[in-house]
């Protein structure tokens, strides 16, 4: 829904993210861990479009 709704590829930032933690020199482990929230947390625009999605399904399914 937020690569709908925003326009971004989560998936290209969170490669893109894998790459540059193994040029740094980060070990496989913790690069396998990352998530697309670790991509969202790191972004404000991503947060804000987070937030108003979940605020929706909220609203949606009555919860």
């Amino acid at each position: 829904m937020l690569n709908d709704r925003l326009g971004v590829n989560l998936e290209s930032r969170l490669t893109n993210k894998r790459r540059r933690m193994a040029e740094e020199g980060v070990c496989k482990s913790k690069r396998d861990k990352l998530n697309p929230l670790d991509v969202i947390a790191e972004d404000k625009k991503l947060i804000e479009g987070y937030v108003a999605i979940a605020k929706d399904m909220a609203i949606k399914y009555g919860s």
